[in-house]
């Protein structure tokens, strides 16, 4: 009896010690030299139960070696302890490995590559197979069932699970297309009116994309609706430099008319602007190209005006398309487009800038004896008269 304890009391021992004797190895050496040599791989390993599982590891691989030594005396208990150290070996090392990969995402998500290509559901999947695969060998090493037969169970349970959980394969395998083809990355602008969803990515997932909204709700889209539905990826024209403005001002007709001597002496802004171009100060020959009676509108010398506006305005794109031109009339009036791109991506800076320069469109039309359609308010028209009750 007392051997029999004095056994089981060394193989504790052995065991409680190899855990112990690992976990102050990897305390006081391994983790040392990990924070010297790979400073950033240091914090994700501290953080993660990475360390304690492998002292497990260690202290079952202890408790099997020590036990098939000091129980040989004792088949039936040796049998038991050695059938519980495998299963709980399998545990611990699936754990260790799915931890592992856990690991491994964060320090992969701290490189530049993790935007263009995330990794996220692949190593989901990764980590369901490595849990369903333990599960599995677990059973099959209580039932004292061949592994042969655990496998082929799987392929079994995989054949159904293909057909129960048809849209997360689906979903995985759109996931795998889109890292490939590096058609939505994190941090990309998106747009899916289909699903509400316009702002920016936050996670690529195995089956869902989040994407938080500029009002900071956070709409879930399918993976799979980005290969087979349309969207909107804004990330080149944040690449280019150059975001589209293409803003529209709307005239009245009838305030466009030819140049008189009458008409530049009333508005000497005008003038001046005519007196630029015949002193070649302005470019106006390709704008004014088809006034070839020498006789141009004000609405065409302001279009030389705002396409030189554009030209000296710091914050338009200069080696992109900018163009001041005229859309269909109608009785609503004439639309002039001032088409450009600007260097501002960011939506709150384009906003401003686009609304400055839209200000000054409408500041400076009346110095060329231009004017915007308005509908008439009341304080147009005066108001109507009050009867008493």
């Amino acid at each position: 009896m007392l051997d029999a304890i004095f056994r089981f009391g060394l193989v504790a021992l052995l065991t409680v010690g190899g855990y112990w004797l690992t976990r102050l190895l990897l305390a006081h050496f391994a983790l040392p030299l990990l924070r010297r040599s790979r400073p950033k791989w240091a914090g994700p390993v501290e953080r993660s139960r990475l360390p304690m599982l492998t002292a497990l590891l260690v202290a079952v691989i202890m408790l099997g070696l020590a036990a098939s030594v000091l129980t040989d005396g004792y088949p039936q208990i040796n049998n038991l302890v050695r059938l519980i150290d495998v299963a709980v070996g399998i545990a611990v090392l699936t754990f260790l490995m799915a931890t592992a990969a856990s690991v491994a995402l964060v320090i992969y998500e701290q490189l530049p590559l993790a935007k263009d290509v995330p990794l996220r559901g692949f190593v989901q999947l990764v980590q369901g197979g490595l849990y369903l695969i333990g599960a599995l060998m677990i059973v099959a090493t209580l039932l004292g069932v061949p592994a042969i037969y655990s496998f082929t169970a799987l392929a079994a349970i995989f054949a159904a699970l293909s057909f129960v959980f048809q849209d997360p394969i689906m979903g995985f395998v759109a996931g795998i297309q889109l890292a490939a083809n590096k058609m939505v990355a994190i941090g990309d602008w998106i747009e899916v009116p289909q699903y509400g969803a316009n702002g920016a990515v936050k996670e690529i997932l195995m089956s869902t994309v989040k994407v938080q909204n500029w009002d900071n709700t956070v709409t879930t889209v399918p993976t799979r609706s980005l290969i087979s539905e349309s969207f909107k990826n804004w990330r080149p024209m944040q690449a280019s430099g150059g975001r589209r403005m293409q803003r529209t001002v709307m005239l009245d007709i009838f305030s466009v008319r030819l140049l008189t001597p009458e008409l530049l002496a009333r508005f000497p802004v005008l003038a001046e602007t005519r007196r630029q171009i015949d002193g070649g100060e302005l470019d106006g020959a390709n704008i004014l190209v088809a006034d070839a009676a020498g006789q141009p509108t004000n609405l065409g010398l302001y279009r030389v005006y705002l396409t030189d506006y554009l030209l000296r305005h710091p914050r338009v794109n200069q080696s992109m398309t900018r163009i001041v031109h005229q859309l269909d009339g109608s009785d609503e009036g004439l639309p002039l487009e001032l088409y450009c791109f600007l260097s501002d991506t960011a939506w709150a800076d384009f906003e401003m800038t686009a609304a400055s320069m839209i200000e000054h469109v409408y500041a400076t039309l009346p110095h060329f004896g231009l004017r915007p359609v308005q509908r008439p308010l009341s304080v147009d028209i005066g108001d109507p008269p009050r009867t008493a009750a």
